[in-house]
């Protein structure tokens, strides 16, 4: 129960982020399960910092999402990266802030931007500014909530929020009923009470039949009810109890609106639509029956369970080509959940087929049904020809099966007569039911494909991931929609193509509560107590597997006592439940167990008052030993006066009380002595308790007591718990000295600043820094101390702390840094920080996914080894290559053979489908789809590679004459290569007037396949997979434009580097010469740089002439010369091409001593400056050889060396240790006289950066030498 209580939670939060991320191409839901990234928030006035910490260094590698709880009154917000450096590391976004259930939440996802940093970090700290504003929605009733809808949020929330969740209650079911039906629905109300909800019943007698009138007495209980409903369920037809005409499509959805100005439901509806008081009894007794489990026996009018294990999807194409591939992807779903049969019937070939496949595989008995195809308007399915008359006339009986009817206008109960949900309600008697428990369908008579395709596999997933209760069903369907059409929103805009549309549209007809069973239930057995005294204000219950031994987590336990509901648990990892209830004067309770799958449990505990039963009343807390503020705080020692009530029926004597504590303290004095306390009377003890708190103990942090009260007579043991108010010393924000980036192997002074984000001042503080990873970065300097920092103040180090980059350390890496912060008075806080190596800009490799794939594209530079080259593999035999043609039809696959295992996702393959719409799949399931998704995703074909998924036809023709080309493939022997070649292809918008015009708007693009026994992986063996375009317009906004990446078999992990014509961050965008490649083997930064320059004067002006490091493709050069007043313009008037490396300035005076710098531009156009480079004027007399270096020495970082030629030579400029190692070659070979200047960027040969230290510089030109001494200090 706690599980399915989350989903729904985790389900519509990640809705709110989806609303402003996903158009920035970040996935809605998060990849990383929420259990892995733990959260701490402290808050101050205006500001919060918000510290996400992961498990380990690889929790970022995808978007993670978490949401922070704003003051009711936080108005203009905005978030940012509490540090500065890992800007260039992670991407942070917020959403709008949302009200929830009485919680203004604010989602915030952080993304991994290009790069290998993202995926090494730790820690990500994120600091939140807020404002107060008169206009802000104002949430209602803040602090009650319902424990069922906030079960997720305590995963995605910081635990220093967490008792914003706290709340007694187990849940609010609210029924609104016609008051026809009202003493039917006592039964349906009692089951609810037993499972642990609060449950309320009022009829239109009461509230009226105005949809208005009833959604406000909704929101009044919504807002001031102690109880707030998390449920809701209208019982009647839309004549009894009406729904909202939404754009002439009716809709329960606005009964879920309590907050905000929004469509984004604040709790679950759904609608019994009965008419008659027969059809009331009929679908109660169905529900009612499913849940209690009455007829799941073998043997009387049981129907056994084996029915459970099989389903039934019916699909259809027609008119669209997409229904039947997504009904076979639900079919596997369900499979995949050890279904032992799921029927399918499809449309081609069965139409008229309501006598014959369907009504033989429900009659027959499947849990679940499924549709996907054309509507028969609201009668139901056709084809194949189903509705709802065949459903009248099914002799299924007990075995209720949850229907899904993703199609038009099935749903549509304000419809005249009787609709299709209608039907499967209604359908049968008490006697003998018929039909289906519950009916999930839309109302829009025109509703289209793309969206109903969504909703079926967000039920699906969400279905495969665990989710059973309906109202989440419901739910995940809409998200989906939202997930995969993020931009098209509103109605006002997008009217029936819209989002908010679709969440109006799509409706239940059932119990939003109930849990669909999909397996034969598990027995259990439950341990409780048989009796228990009167005054106590807990129990334990343990659960576990009917072995007697395997814990049952996550079960439901529910406390009742007639029409009251004492309380309700939810059971750990070790199957117990401690229920919170005060027992007070009743004979007897009822304890039920409830859970996912499982067999309902049913039980009794008798509360009993004889003798004396001394339990907890109160506590008075005494810390004079500490600063006497009345409250508990770290490391202080507080005397606890508790007080005892005895609620026995005779006096408690000789009485004596022991303690014991949890988390965050220890025991001083844990026992203490009390006088008699007669039948009623209270009583403080002799002397107090007392407890020592533990110094590092947090702020918030609450010390749960047990409590036992031994008198003659007999014992007690009750609870209560007291909260700790602390300092809390978060990190906020560092700084490095000098230039602010720490590189490779280089040490820098670090500077930290902290805030006080806790309920108490802080006095002054030592601190001591420690590195997680200390051969990234390590600290030398560790030591340094803060000053005093009242509520909300922030303070720098002091002194600064010394880190180091290590040698091997690459650009981009990250090391998690953690400061140990202790007061004057001995208050302990611990937080954590990253640090970032170096500084990733836009020519880097989207960082890994979480297998380890990293891609990168020819815009890479910087990343030689592995950065493709754009060499386009001509297949098409129309243009002359020697490829293979596929006969593909439009949304058609094929199957064929790689001459070669390889290995994707660590699984080797040999046998590819190819689709005709842009991707091909090692998964070889006959899947296909001409909508592109998103990647990775649970839909469709797993193992897939797409270069460009979108809506492609081979066949596409104008005025009957062929456009364009076709598929091909094409297997390289000489290179070791495969190619799948879509070779001028149309889209959707592609537009031509005849079929003679140009091939611009043609689709030409390669996927290629590198045999890794000839292109060996070191890191994992898996193979490299490469993505060209030559030709690419993507134009098909209609249907999110394409997507781009790849994506594991299981569909759980992969690559999005486009989608929605948005990119990953620091992705090349699609264009003609693009190249992208996909590998494993990991980054080795090793930017571009200019190996050597030189200046002299010539007639004319001054001669420039270069070297850049090495062959890696350039798209060419700039050149930019010093101005008078500061700064560089640029003096070439066009780029100069990358096979050109000299250049003449002739607008200058060659007497002068002038300033350089080059710009190198990469194959995508982006620019990096290099230099200054100096021209010191013409050379007075005969040149001699001569080595210098420009600028400081001892140097950080980088150095000029500059060396003059007084003849053309053979020439070496090497660089040596102390040790007489070669550490790195800058000039080897014949060169011109003259002046040169060659920079030494501090690395070596391999791009490492070196070490502080003396190195040596020695020049040897033909028969001469020069050497230079070199200090580099860092």
């Amino acid at each position: 129960m706690r599980i399915l209580a989350a989903l729904s939670v985790f389900f519509l939060l990640s809705l709110f982020l989806s609303l402003t991320t996903a158009a920035l191409g970040l996935e809605g839901l998060p990849s990383i399960h929420p259990s892995e990234i733990s959260m701490k928030i402290a808050s101050s006035p205006g500001r919060m910092t918000v510290s996400l910490q992961g498990e380990s260094s690889t929790s970022f590698q995808e978007p993670v999402t978490r949401y922070v709880v704003l003051p009711t009154n936080a108005g203009d917000v905005q978030v940012r990266l509490a540090d500065d450096e890992l800007v260039s590391a992670v991407r942070i976004t917020a959403g709008a802030p949302m009200i929830m259930r009485g919680l203004r939440l604010l989602p915030i996802t952080i993304s991994p931007v290009k790069g290998p940093s993202a995926i090494h970090t730790k820690t990500v700290e994120i600091e939140v500014f807020h404002s107060g504003g008169l206009e802000v929605q104002q949430p209602s009733n803040p602090l009650r909530h319902s424990k069922g809808f906030f079960d997720g949020l305590e995963i995605l929330i910081a635990s220093e929020q967490q008792y914003l969740l706290s709340s007694v209650e187990a849940g609010s079911y609210l029924i609104i009923t016609d008051p026809r039906f009202e003493s039917d629905l006592q039964p349906f109300a009692g089951w609810k009470r037993e499972k642990g909800f609060v449950v309320d019943v009022v009829t239109t007698l009461d509230w009226g039949t105005d949809n208005g009138v009833i959604q406000d007495s909704i929101r009044a209980r919504y807002h001031n009810s102690a109880y707030p409903p998390e449920y809701v369920l209208l019982v009647g037809d839309v004549g009894q109890i009406p729904g909202w005409n939404f754009h002439a499509s009716v809709s329960d959805l606005p009964y879920a609106l309590m907050d905000g100005d929004d469509w984004f439901p604040d709790l679950h509806v759904g609608r019994l639509s009965v008419e008659t008081v027969a059809e009331a009894k009929t679908v109660i007794k169905k529900i009612l029956n499913y849940e209690w489990q009455t007829y799941f026996t073998d043997s009387g009018d049981g129907v056994g369970t084996d029915w459970l294990r099989r389903g039934l999807v019916v699909g259809a194409d027609y008119a669209s080509d997409t229904p039947v591939a997504v009904s076979n992807w639900c079919r596997e779903v369900l499979l995949g959940l050890d279904y032992e049969a799921v029927s399918s019937v499809y449309y081609p070939p069965h139409y008229d087929d309501h006598a014959g496949l369907i009504p033989a595989a429900i009659n027959g008995g499947v849990s679940i049904i499924s549709y996907r195809g054309w509507a028969y308007g609201v009668h139901g399915w056709e084809p194949p020809h189903f509705t709802s008359n065949e459903v009248f006339g099914l002799t299924n009986g007990w075995m209720l099966p949850a229907v899904f009817s993703f199609v038009c206008q099935n749903n549509d109960y304000a419809a005249e007569g009787i609709c299709f949900g209608e039907a499967w309600l209604r359908a049968g008697t008490e006697e003998q039911p018929r039909g289906a428990v519950a009916f999930i369908g839309n109302s829009e008579p025109w509703s289209h494909t793309r969206f109903n395709d969504a909703a079926a596999i967000g039920a699906f997933k969400s279905i495969a991931d665990g989710a059973r209760r309906l109202g989440s069903l419901l739910l995940a369907s809409k998200l989906e929609i939202l997930h995969q059409f993020p931009t098209e929103l509103e109605y006002a805009e997008y009217e029936d193509s819209s989002v908010e549309h679709n969440f109006y549209i799509y409706n239940l007809l059932g119990d939003p509560e109930m849990e669909i069973l999909m397996a034969p239930p598990k027995a259990i057995l439950v341990d409780h107590q048989s009796e228990i005294p009167m005054g106590a204000n807990f129990t334990d219950v343990v659960v576990t597997e009917d072995d007697d031994v395997t814990p049952i987590v996550g079960a439901r336990v529910g406390i009742s006592s007639g029409n009251t509901t004492l309380g309700c648990a939810w059971t750990d990892e070790n199957g117990v439940a401690r229920v919170p209830a005060l027992f007070g004067e009743v004979r007897s309770v009822g304890m039920t167990v409830t859970g996912t799958g499982l067999a309902p449990y049913r039980g009794q505990i008798d509360v009993v008052t004889e003798g004396a039963f001394a339990a907890f009343e109160g506590v008075e807390i005494d810390d004079s030993a500490g600063n006497s503020d009345g409250v508990v705080n770290p490391g202080e020692t507080v005397d606890l006066s508790v007080t005892l009530h005895n609620f026995g029926e005779t006096a408690a004597t000789s009485l004596q009380a022991a303690i014991a504590v949890g988390v965050g303290a220890e025991l001083v004095t844990g026992s203490a002595d009390y006088p008699d306390i007669a039948p009623g009377a209270s009583a403080i003890p002799d002397a107090p308790f007392t407890i020592s708190v533990d110094p590092d103990a947090g702020d918030g942090l609450r010390l749960i007591f047990l409590l036992e009260a031994q008198a003659a007579e007999r014992s007690s043991v009750t609870e209560f718990n007291l909260q700790v108010v602390a300092p809390a010393l978060r990190y906020e924000s560092y700084t490095v000295a000098d230039d602010g980036v720490l590189n490779p192997g280089e040490s820098a002074g670090l500077t930290v600043t902290i805030t006080n984000d806790g309920s108490l001042t802080a006095s002054a503080a030592t601190a001591v820094l420690r590195s997680e990873l200390p051969g990234i970065i390590a600290v030398i300097d560790s030591a340094s101390s803060y000053p005093a920092l009242e509520i909300g103040g922030s303070g720098l180090s002091e002194t600064a702390f010394t880190v180091q980059a290590g040698d091997e350390a690459f650009i981009g890496q990250v090391a998690n840094m953690k400061l140990i912060l202790t007061t004057e008075e001995g208050y302990i806080s611990e937080t954590d920080f990253s640090l970032v190596v170096g500084e990733v800009d836009h020519r880097a490799p989207l960082a890994a996914d979480a297998y380890g794939y990293y891609a990168y594209d020819n815009s890479d530079t910087d990343y030689p080894d592995t950065a493709p080259l754009y060499d386009w593999i001509t297949c098409s035999t129309l243009y002359g290559g020697s490829g293979t043609r596929i006969e593909l039809r439009d949304n058609r696959t094929t199957l064929v053979d790689v001459p070669f295992p390889f290995t994707f996702y660590g699984k080797s393959y040999d046998r590819l489908m190819i689709s005709d719409n842009g991707w091909a799949s090692f998964d070889t399931l006959s899947y296909h789809d001409y909508y592109n998704w998103r990647l990775p995703d649970a839909y469709g074909s797993g193992a897939k590679m797409a270069p460009f998924w979108d809506n492609l036809d081979p066949g596409f023709k104008v005025d009957d004459v062929l456009v364009g080309d076709g598929i091909y493939t094409y297997s390289d022997d000489a290179h070791h290569r495969f190619v799948v070649e879509w070779s001028r292809l149309a889209n959707e918008r592609s537009v031509f007037n005849s079929p003679n015009e140009p091939d611009w708007d043609l689709q030409t693009f390669q996927l290629i396949l590198y045999d890794p026994a000839y292109y060996p992986n070191q890191t994992t063996g898996d193979g490299v997979i490469e993505f060209q375009y030559k030709n690419i317009v993507n134009n098909d906004h209609e249907r999110m434009y394409s997507t781009v990446g790849i994506e594991n078999e299981t569909e759980d992990i992969g690559i999005e580097y486009s989608h929605l014509n948005e990119y990953a961050p620091g992705a090349a965008p699609l264009s003609d010469g693009l190249a992208i490649r996909f590998t494993t083997e990991p980054p080795r930064y090793d930017p571009v740089r200019i190996a050597r320059f030189t200046a002299e004067p010539v007639d004319g002006g001054i001669l420039m002439s270069w070297a850049p490091c090495d062959d890696r493709p350039l798209n060419g050069y700039r050149i930019y010369r010093e101005q008078e007043g500061g700064g560089f313009a640029e003096v070439s008037k066009s780029i100069i091409g990358s096979k050109t490396n000299t250049y003449l300035d002739r607008d200058v005076d060659p007497d002068a001593v002038i300033a350089y710098k080059i710009g190198i531009l990469d194959p995508v156009g982006y620019e990096s400056m290099h230099g200054p480079y100096i021209y010191d004027g013409p050379v007075s007399g005969n040149l001699r050889l001569a080595l210098t270096s420009r600028g400081a020495n001892p140097f950080r970082g980088a150095v000029e060396l500059g060396f003059t030629l007084p003849i053309r030579v053979d020439v070496q400029l090497q660089l040596f240790d102390i040790s007489g190692r070669l550490v790195r070659t800058l000039v080897n070979g014949v060169t011109d006289p003259g002046q040169w200047t060659i920079p030494w960027d501090g690395n070596d040969t391999n791009g490492r950066a070196v070490s502080s230290g003396l190195y040596l510089a020695k020049l040897s030109a033909g028969m001469e030498q020069k050497s230079l001494k070199l200090m580099l200090v860092k």
